[in-house]
């Protein structure tokens, strides 16, 4: 009887381990330490502005995770903000936060509440590989970002460490409850799932921050009829309405779509939410071929 319990027991953490290691295999798969904005972080490539963009998407990711520190960690992400230049208040409200970051938080939340306990604290496993790309964020700000405040790297490192400890108790968790095969497979949907949406994020940022310009096929005329803007590519034609007309008129590659839709904004403030519908403009012109990214000369 003993021999077949230690068996049993022996059986349980070749299991465990197992799930485990494919846990951690989704990690390094997916981590967004892979993730072109990450590189450009450590390669010293991004501007102020994308910086500081990352900051508010990383706290508006963080007030929608529902985590049990939650107090200590939005405090930390918004030390960040503050030493990278980012307004606090603005920063909390919410009001920096891109439209395609709110809507990928609303997302995480939805799918948050609408998930077991079990599923719910798999996908926090992320934290499992959070505290690295902080950490190598850290000695970004050091090597390339003088002007940011060194106040930046403690709160980097503050919240690390908060990943780490999280992701402890999560994987213990994990691992204690998630005892059917069907429960396992639950805790990597669940895990997948939530890379997806931060890595939505991240590209949210991305796209809001390339600089955009017209594309080497595309061709700004008027209508011969009417008069109206048009964008002429060789597989189509792209009218416009004078709106459309002066935000490609902007797109000159020496602007980000966040500076396009923050100057536009500024010369129309009478149009609510209009950054919102610039951002979804630029996404779709960009879909089309109308634009292009500009690449970094360096």
């Amino acid at each position: 009887m003993r021999r077949r319990d230690r068996g049993r027991r022996n059986g349980d953490r070749a299991v465990t381990a197992d799930f485990q290691r494919r846990l951690r295999r989704i990690g390094e798969q997916r981590s967004l330490r892979n993730h072109p904005l990450h590189r450009e972080l450590v390669e010293g490539a991004l501007s102020p502005a994308a910086l500081r963009s990352w900051v508010t998407s990383e706290f508006a990711l963080a007030s929608s995770e529902l985590r049990a520190d939650a107090p200590e960690t939005l405090e930390a992400w918004l030390d960040l903000a503050q030493a990278v230049g980012e307004d606090r208040a603005a920063t909390l409200l919410g009001e920096r936060t891109l439209p395609a970051v709110g809507e990928a938080c609303g997302l995480l939340l939805e799918s948050m509440q609408a998930a077991t306990p079990l599923d719910a604290i798999s996908g926090s496993l992320t934290d499992l590989f959070l505290a690295e790309r902080l950490a190598e964020s850290a000695a970004s700000f050091e090597k390339h970002h003088g002007w940011v405040d060194p106040k930046a790297r403690t709160a980097l490192a503050d919240l690390g460490q908060r990943a780490d400890r999280r992701a402890s108790a999560a994987l213990d968790f994990v691992e204690a409850h998630a005892t059917t095969d069907g429960l396992r497979g639950g805790c990597v949907a669940a895990l997948e799932q939530r890379f997806e949406i931060h890595r939505s994020v991240f590209d949210a940022v991305s796209k809001a921050n390339a600089h955009l310009r017209l594309s080497g096929a595309a061709q700004r005329r008027a209508d011969p009829v009417d008069g109206r803007p048009m964008v002429v590519l060789p597989e189509r034609a792209v009218r416009l309405n004078p709106s459309g007309d002066e935000i490609l008129t902007l797109c000159d590659g020496s602007r980000s779509a966040l500076d396009v839709a923050s100057e536009l904004q500024n010369r129309h403030p009478e149009v609510a939410r209009l950054e919102e519908d610039v951002h979804a403009f630029l996404s779709e012109m960009e879909g089309l071929g109308v634009l292009e990214r500009r690449v970094s000369s360096s």
